[in-house]
């Protein structure tokens, strides 16, 4: 084949008005705060100890603070009049939000954690070992809280932990050794303690009216009055047994809210117990909740690294800024070769369409109210997205319009979405457990919705289809909470066939390969296997060539081998493997949809090279990471993204001898 030249066409801007809303780059945040006038959003991350300042009615970032060093940043707590941001640990300091602020109050020493009431304007400072409260007005600390003489094993107790103070400021809460401790701020007595033994919970907060306390256990909340002694009031589960993290009530004390550990927020009513609504919007863990002074919105923290903004009675996400899911960003070429549809900016929950020749923005899709994970196209120019505000969507690409939206049946993010050829019909998957066939024409479930027990594990949670909606492969729970089931899932039918591995579907679902040091091809129509061994190990990028007759897939060593699946023969093309230096890897894998081309992303460079001869035609730097290559329909262009960076676009042009 002639050789190519690689040039960029253009590159997607990023929305002005997204432009400044930048993130965390890795392993989440920990700690939340929202000043008292909801001016300001602060978050701290944990793998760079850095603190951001928000601007939490846009979403902007303001500026930010850094202590790297591993360990070394441990807490942030605000002072009473929101003017002072201080993070404390074995480094730290003091950070004024606002220009032109006098030199702060006398403030806790550098200890290990704090427990800040501003409406009391009382702080428990702790070390671990002993704990002592802090007076923001008289400046000094009060008293030492006591500490009962626990009989405990020295090889096993916890540390002294703090966790609430009432609002009037009278008393505090904490756990020490299994015990659940209330104290009088006064005098530093203990007015209670009960030992939970191994069953303890593991955060404590007073109630509204200050006489009961909340118990949060790993996926259950129990309310006790303690002055009886007694569980005294709502006691129920998380939904599905999530683990549950960061309960926080309203100022009103009418509503409960907590997270999940698969990313969702419960919105429970108080002190009646139920479930009034679910916030799906995170990826993964919830680490922080927050509620607004006025009791009207919400803030999120989690380890996908993002911080949201919820409006709470309707539900609706106001904002998310910048997130690393570590995941390919949705892009895709419309099927006439006209449009690139793709994330718009920062904003997940929006679709840009840009003209795939030129790069000129043409219109927004601003309809959903979570991050858009999946998209595929329907006939007669439209396009269906699916979405973490657990509905689908329909589009006309022309016009913008959104033409109906597909809701009421999942309870939870829509993760994968495909459209069944000639039927009108998409069949849509979410992490509630549900696969759900929909009929267009009444927008309404075509059969009863497939179920199945879904695994705790997010990492295990996801699923894929081919793109008949036919076949699935997912991983169920087991017999107990550690344990996952992959199994291949008929969709028609229903049935489970049993598998030793997730595999990967071809599209036409006429394969499924399961990988590893050898390669399983199973033939989905006559259910028969056949085993080779490839001598090595596979990596987990793939594509299948146009008429399937062929996988192509990394390999150990940064490089690419291209499987026969009906001999089980492969070879290596001729490309320059990626592992130049330690760390290097393929971090995205195209081929063209004639099958004539394979593109790969590595070493901050894109290289193409020719599927038949496995010769590299064109290896171009990029100076930058890509995690997504799509080929357009008529091998014209190349689209190229990454992880919050803009999209590329790059033209094929063929060099003359």
């Amino acid at each position: 084949m002639t050789k190519l030249e690689l040039v960029q066409a253009w590159q997607a801007e990023m929305p002005a008005e997204q432009a400044s809303r930048v993130g965390y780059k890795d392993s989440g945040i920990f700690h939340l705060q929202l000043t008292p006038d909801d001016r300001y959003a602060l978050t701290l991350n944990f793998q760079y100890r850095e603190l951001i300042v928000w601007d939490f009615q846009t979403g902007q970032r303001l500026f930010s603070r850094d202590w790297r060093g591993y360990n070394k940043v441990r807490d942030l707590y605000l002072t009473p009049d929101g003017n002072y941001a201080v993070v404390i640990g074995e480094t730290g300091g003091v950070v004024p939000l606002s220009p032109g602020l006098p030199d702060p109050p006398k403030l806790l020493p550098r200890e290990d954690y704090a427990i800040v009431n501003a409406r009391s304007k009382r702080a428990i400072s702790s070390n671990g070992r002993q704990a002592r409260v802090w007076d923001f007005e008289k400046q000094y600390f009060t008293v030492t809280l006591e500490i009962p003489a626990i009989h405990r094993d020295d090889d096993t107790w916890d540390p002294l932990r703090i966790h609430s103070i009432s609002n009037n400021g009278k008393l505090g809460s904490g756990m020490f050794d299994n015990h659940v401790l209330i104290w009088d701020m006064e005098s530093g007595k203990v007015l209670w303690h009960w030992d939970f033994g191994k069953q303890a919970p593991n955060q404590t907060l007073f109630t509204p009216d200050e006489q009961q306390i909340v118990l949060k256990f790993i996926s259950r909340l129990e309310t006790w009055r303690w002055s009886t002694d007694r569980m005294d009031g709502p006691a129920f589960n998380t939904h599905a047994g999530r683990r549950l993290h960061s309960p926080v009530f309203t100022p009103d004390g009418q509503t409960l809210i907590t997270g999940s550990d698969d990313g969702t927020i419960q919105v429970w009513d108080w002190p009646n117990g139920y479930l009034k609504q679910v916030l799906a919007g995170h990826r993964h863990q919830i680490k922080c909740l927050s509620v607004s002074a006025d009791g009207e919105y919400l803030a999120s923290t989690g380890e996908d690294t993002t911080l949201r903004k919820w409006h709470i009675l309707s539900g609706k996400q106001v904002f998310s800024t910048l997130r690393d899911t570590k995941q390919p960003e949705p892009t895709a070429i419309d099927p006439s070769g006209r449009y690139v549809i793709c994330p718009y900016g920062c904003d997940k929950a929006t679709l840009a369409i840009y003209d795939l020749a030129n790069g000129i923005l043409q219109r927004i899709l601003k309809d959903h109210d979570g991050d858009i994970n999946a998209m595929d196209f329907l006939s007669k120019g439209r396009l269906v997205s699916a979405s973490d505000d657990h509905t689908l969507r329909i589009w006309n690409l022309e016009s913008g319009e959104c033409l109906q939206t597909l809701s009421g049946v999942h309870t939870s993010r829509v993760q994968a979405v495909v459209v069944i050829p000639n039927h009108d019909q998409v069949v849509s998957a979410a992490a509630d457990g549900r696969i759900i066939r929909w009929d267009l024409a009444t927008g309404l479930p075509a059969r009863p919705p497939l179920g199945y027990t879904l695994p705790t594990s997010w990492t295990k949670q996801y699923l894929f289809m081919d793109q008949r909606g036919h076949w699935a492969t997912i991983y169920k729970a087991g017999a107990n909470d550690e344990q996952t089931v992959p199994i291949l899932l008929d969709l028609e039918s229903g049935r489970e066939l049993p598998t030793d591995g997730r595999g990967v579907l071809s599209p036409s679902g006429h394969w499924l390969i399961n990988m590893w040091d050898h390669i399983k091809i199973t033939n989905l129509n006559t259910q028969k296997s056949t085993i080779y061994k490839i001598g090595g190990r596979l990596g987990d990028l793939w594509c299948f060539t146009p008429d399937e007759q062929a996988l192509v897939s990394t390999y150990e060593l940064g490089k690419i081998v291209l499987i026969d699946l009906k001999s089980g023969a492969y070879r290596f093309p001729n490309v320059k493997p990626a592992a130049t230096r330690p760390g290097n890897r393929i971090t995205a894998l195209a081929l063209s949809p004639d099958g004539q081309l394979g593109a790969i992303a590595t070493d901050e460079s894109v290289r193409i090279w020719d599927i038949s001869t496995g010769e590299e035609l064109v290896s171009l730097n990029a100076g930058q990471i890509f995690f997504t290559l799509v080929f357009d329909p008529h091998n014209r262009y190349l689209l190229a993204g990454g992880y919050n960076i803009p999209l590329c676009c790059f033209e094929l042009r063929a060099l003359s001898d």
